[in-house]
Order: C-alpha cells, then sequence, then structure tokens
C-alpha cells in the first residue's frame, strides 16, 4: 500500500510530448522518402541499374509497403516544402493543399504556405468563407477540393445488373493504388441498359499503375459475371491494344450488320 502514486496529468504530458516528436519525425521522414524518390526518378537510377522502369523498382523492392499514391504526393511536397515546413503542417496535408491549388489554378504556392486563402465550403449555408491555409483542418482540405470538382460529377443514376458492383470494385482498386489524394476517377452511368464508364485525371506517367488497378479491380469476384466487366476485361488487358479494341468493335457492327 506505500507504493508510489502517479500524477496522471504528468505522465499524460510525457506521453504527449513523446507522441509530438514520433509525429515529427514521421514526417520528417515521409519528406526524406519523397527527397529520395524524385532522385530515383530525375536520375534514372532504376533503369540504369536494370529496371524498365522506377515503379518496377519500387514494387520488387517495397511492394505495398509503398505505394505509388504515395510515393508521388511525398516527391511532390518535398520538391515544394522545406522539412520545417512538413514537420510544421503535416506531409499530407500539405499534399492537399498541394491538389487544391491545382484545382482552384492559384499561383505558385510561397515556401511558407500558412496565409494561403483556402474556399472552405460553409456546413450549412451555400457558398464559401476564406480561411487561411494554417486553420484549415483537412477535413476543410478536402471538402474545398470537392467544391472544386462537384460541377463535374453527374448525379448518381442507378446502374444495371451486376454493373454496380463491379464498378464499386474498380473504384476500391483504383483508391487503393492511388490513394484519396489526386485520385484518378472512375465514373460510371447507364446507357440505353449498358454500363459506360469514364476514366479522367489519369497521370500520363502513371497509365501502367492505372491499367493494373483496372485489372485488379475486374479480376475481384462478384456473384454474377457482367458483359460490360468482360468487354472491358478483354479491352485492358496486358496483351490489348487501341488498334485490337476498334478492331474488335468494328468487327462486332459488321456482325450485326449481316
Amino acid at each position: 500500500m506505500g507504493g508510489k502514486s502517479t500524477d496522471p496529468h504528468a505522465e499524460l504530458a510525457a506521453i504527449s510530448k513523446e507522441l509530438h516528436g514520433l509525429v515529427d519525425q514521421a514526417n520528417a521522414n515521409s519528406r526524406r522518402i519523397g527527397e529520395l524518390y524524385n532522385r530515383i526518378v530525375r536520375e534514372e537510377l532504376a533503369q540504369k541499374a536494370g529496371y524498365e522502369t522506377a515503379l518496377e523498382y519500387f514494387a520488387h523492392e517495397f511492394g505495398d509497403a509503398l505505394s505509388q499514391a504515395t510515393l508521388t504526393a511525398y516527391g511532390a511536397v518535398e520538391a515544394q516544402f522545406s522539412e520545417q515546413v512538413c514537420i510544421r503542417f503535416g506531409v499530407w496535408k500539405l499534399s492537399s493543399l498541394i491538389t487544391y491549388a491545382k484545382e482552384a489554378e492559384l499561383p505558385p504556392l510561397p515556401a511558407d504556405p500558412g496565409p494561403v486563402i483556402v474556399k472552405v465550403p460553409k456546413k450549412d449555408e451555400k457558398g464559401t468563407e476564406d480561411k487561411p491555409f494554417a486553420k484549415c483542418s483537412s477535413r476543410n482540405l478536402k471538402a474545398a477540393i470537392s467544391a472544386l470538382k462537384g460541377h463535374a460529377t453527374p448525379p448518381p443514376q442507378k446502374l444495371p445488373g451486376p454493373d454496380e458492383a463491379r464498378v464499386k470494385a474498380l473504384e476500391t482498386a483504383v483508391l487503393t493504388a492511388f490513394g484519396e489524394e489526386g485520385t484518378p476517377q472512375v465514373k460510371a452511368y447507364p446507357v440505353r441498359g449498358a454500363t459506360k464508364l469514364d476514366f479522367t485525371n489519369v497521370p500520363l506517367s502513371q497509365v501502367e499503375t492505372f491499367l493494373d488497378a483496372i485489372n485488379k479491380g475486374l479480376s475481384a469476384r462478384t456473384e454474377e459475371p457482367s458483359p460490360t466487366a468482360a468487354r472491358l476485361r478483354a479491352a485492358t488487358g496486358p496483351k490489348a491494344s487501341v488498334k485490337t479494341a476498334r478492331g474488335s468493335n468494328k468487327a462486332a457492327r459488321r456482325t450485326t450488320q449481316r
């Protein structure tokens, strides 16, 4: 009964201090990963070492531990901001700011992005409010980005048959490959009983990653096979080409006309 009594406030303060240090270290490490990634890409070190692409090198060395989306985000942040800024705001929050600035067509971001104004949608009212980046939460930034992209988002429509599940699998596969920020968009809409797909915001440098994600999504199991998915898989398979896809469409039209 004579054991030491601990002060919960002091204990919590000590834990908080350690946690803050770990978070700062994580942000500094993330920026360093971005720096190394940028160097590998810029100097083509992977290709010089025998890899076909930098993407192949990272997939071989790190697998799912470092996704292309993560590397791209870290690299973009490192290219624009110092380690001190990354520690102050966090790498992912800065990544969101880069996405917002691109969507809003802002001028180049300053070295200290704290004062940059973000137009945050009001919760219960129409319109937006101007808020300095330094005072924005991650949720504020996501809402601002969504608002900028919202004008291009068609109203949701019911998809026919099992296509809804297949589209969901595609969206999940793309999100897994690219992460939330800057994710290519998979848009689906019904046209005369069939499901049409639009792919947007796909960086040319990451087409292989995108096609791999699409193939993984198409391979996901569903209760019923989807004719739309089967046609798309045939068109986006490893050996497929634009020419082959066009040839198949022409052949199908000739058969129908007969």
